[in-house]
């Protein structure tokens, strides 16, 4: 993995590392992230940085690779992913139906969208830019991203279907499991309290 200049790198490190599988902070790592968050220092390091050397230190290795907490990209390109995955379930769902019952009328589903057209939508919902030319920015930028040209631009993610991560990632998500980690996140976090250790989850 290529060493880490900001954000998008490190967003594009987290996509071509995990691949194919969910992937983001474990509980452990989102802890000692409210931690940090809670103890800003002089040094410029990002919480990333931060996070690295922590882990390093407490358990010998690096941390997951994953966006910063609260990346709008990975959430609209998620979003991307869930929406492309509608489409093209309601795409098979009414050619099976066709095919089943060729006799009974169907109303056809809207055509699949493009990547554009999802980028579109993902910057007006996630961004709420106005700036015409800021929100083409943004909108080629999460075009960029969920197919992959992005990444390889940079050398990186070769090999990587970037589209069939975001679907996996918007559909594997287990909502109860996240629910659960954030209530276990919060106790420790106020048992932490107790002994004057600060978070900021």
């Amino acid at each position: 993995m290529s060493e880490q200049n900001g954000p998008d790198a490190a967003f594009d490190d987290a996509v071509v590392a995990n691949s194919g599988q969910a992937f983001g902070a474990n509980p452990f790592e989102r802890l000692l992230l409210a931690i940090i968050s809670a103890h800003p220092d002089q040094s410029g390091k990002t919480s990333k940085q931060r996070l690295d050397a922590a882990m390093k230190m407490l358990v010998g290795e690096r941390a997951t690779p994953h966006p910063e907490p609260g990346n709008r990209d990975d959430r609209a390109l998620i979003w991307m992913g869930s929406e492309r995955h509608i489409d093209k379930a309601n795409r098979d769902m009414y050619a099976l139906n066709l095919r089943l019952k060729p006799d009974r009328t169907v109303t056809p589903p809207r055509k699949p969208r493009s990547d554009l057209a999802l980028a579109e939508e993902a910057a007006d919902l996630f961004f709420g830019q106005e700036n015409a030319e800021a929100r083409h920015a943004i909108v080629n930028r999460l075009r960029e991203k969920f197919s992959g040209s992005y990444a390889r631009k940079q050398g990186k993610g070769h090999g990587v279907d970037f589209e069939a991560t975001y679907i996996y990632r918007a559909v594997e998500h287990d909502y109860v499991q996240e629910s659960l980690e954030a209530e276990a996140l919060k106790r420790v976090c106020d048992e932490l309290a107790e002994w004057g250790v600060a978070t900021k989850l």
